[in-house]
């Protein structure tokens, strides 16, 4: 069976509550894993490498930010990042689909995080970020968009497979014409 992996980024600590009930909610429709970091196990690995890794193998990553802007590693980091900013990034590259959702009430937001949402938002470079109020919004919008990607893949790879099969047809027709 083809396993649809969810990465969750965000603050931990901040965002517990909301995190416990996203896995609750992916994991209960069948096909899907929660990707998150109270998940992953004791490894030798840097939680650098273990982290990229998780997300190139993940289908969709889910960024959902509220107030902290987060953890930020001192080494290897001339942006000053945080990890879910690391997150980010690589998912960008890794060219998963990308789902936000951003707690409407930013009053106590920190100012990084104020600024990387305004990056994240902007309206010619960013994307198109959902907000939430409370973890049952979250997880509903959550659920219905991940429903919208995998409809949308299904139907671009029928779309595909008919390509295939004109191009096909097409590609005989011109051989039976050149060969005659």
């Amino acid at each position: 069976m083809y396993i649809v992996k969810i990465f969750i980024s965000s603050t931990v600590k901040e965002l517990k509550e909301e995190r416990g009930a996203l896995v609750d909610a992916i994991e209960e429709n069948e096909g899907w894993k929660a990707i998150y970091a109270e998940g992953f196990h004791s490894d030798e690995n840097t939680p650098r490498k273990i982290i990229r890794k998780k997300i190139e193998s993940s289908h969709i990553y889910l960024g959902v930010f509220k107030n902290k802007y987060g953890s930020v590693p001192k080494h290897k980091n001339p942006k000053g990042l945080s990890v879910t900013g690391f997150e980010y990034e690589w998912a960008k590259k890794s060219g998963i689909k990308l789902l936000f959702f951003i707690y409407e009430d930013g009053n106590n937001r920190e100012d990084k995080l104020k600024e990387f949402i305004r990056e994240l938002k902007d309206f010619n470079m960013g994307h198109w970020c959902k907000e939430f109020s409370n973890k049952e919004e979250l997880c509903e919008l959550t659920i219905k968009n991940i429903n919208q990607i995998i409809r949308e893949g299904f139907i671009q790879d029928i779309n595909n497979r008919r390509e295939r099969k004109a191009d096909n047809i097409f590609g005989v027709i011109e051989n039976i014409r050149k060969n005659s």
